[in-house]
């Protein structure tokens, strides 16, 4: 019997990075859907379909199941941009609003459009595993995961869901990404900037017995803060740690960095603490065992 208080284990644990041997399309309901499936999707699925198989879990998933999922700041590459605005400038350079209703907007191809919505990385991974419970979609800092990660917590405990699919994935090798984080307070240097997802299959400890699944890795404890703050005119330097130091230790991982720590940690304990730009603080306490 699920309670305010069962203890929440790691089941299955994925993750992947951009040139990693996988291939996403397989998991596709249909080969239609391969030419919508952009970067951040391809490694989303990838990292969640590996998470589901560490848990030994079907690939349908069911009513059952529910998504809950972080996605990074919105990618672009710079041909795209340029496409957008070409046919759209006047004769002094300067993007002409006019011009772009004219017909400059139709040098766009709209399949671009796809590949960077916010919502498209739970789309293909609820879809791909059949997901139909709860869902939570987010972004786009490291704070966000922990909102995420509570949500698919709260819904196990209240028996809304008995698994809950939770991870992050990041599309940050682009112009649009780069330009955003060379423009923040402080900036983020681009040669810190990595791509990737983690995803992680979270259970009660009753549900996860009941089924005879053996834990990843066992949450011992979280905590969530807010630092208020006008976000209009302040903004807070990142803060992050993890203990130990791990593969995402040294770079900017954005909110995949704790997801994707757990899936590549060694048997121990491993503690993360953070602050993020958007004033989240937050604190999580995880005994890997496998």
């Amino acid at each position: 019997m699920v309670s305010p208080d069962s203890q929440i284990v790691v089941t299955g644990a994925g993750f992947s990075e951009p040139g990693d041997e996988g291939d996403a399309r397989p998991f596709l309901r249909t080969p239609k859907l391969r030419k919508l499936l952009g970067p951040w999707d391809h490694l989303a699925v990838l990292a969640a379909s590996r998470a589901i198989e560490a848990a030994g879990l079907p690939k349908s998933l069911g009513e059952r199941a529910g998504l809950y999922v972080v996605v990074g700041h919105v990618p672009a590459q710079k041909e795209n941009m340029e496409a957008l605005i070409e046919g759209s400038l006047d004769e002094n350079g300067e993007f002409s609003g006019k011009l772009h209703a004219r017909g400059g907007y139709l040098n766009f191809n709209p399949i671009w459009t796809f590949r960077s919505l916010t919502n498209a990385p739970a789309f293909f991974v609820s879809s791909c595993f059949d997901i139909q419970g709860p869902y939570f979609v987010t972004f786009s800092e490291p704070g966000q995961f922990y909102l995420a990660l509570e949500e698919g917590i709260h819904a196990l405990r209240a028996g809304r869901a008995d698994i809950a699919v939770v991870g992050a994935t990041v599309d940050q090798d682009n112009e649009m990404v780069r330009f955003h984080y060379r423009r923040t307070r402080p900036p983020v240097a681009e040669d810190l900037l990595r791509s990737g997802a983690g995803f992680l299959v979270l259970e009660t400890a009753e549900a996860a017995s009941a089924r005879g699944a053996q834990a990843h890795a066992v949450l011992k404890d979280y905590t969530i803060g807010y630092r208020t703050h006008d976000p209009l005119m302040e903004s807070f330097a990142q803060e992050e740690t993890f203990q130990p130091a791990g593969p995402c230790s040294d770079a900017f991982w954005g909110p995949a960095s704790l997801p994707i720590s757990i899936a590549r940690a060694e048997p121990g304990t491993l503690q993360h603490q953070l602050l993020s730009r958007d004033g989240i603080q937050a604190t999580s306490c995880w005994e890997v065992q496998q």
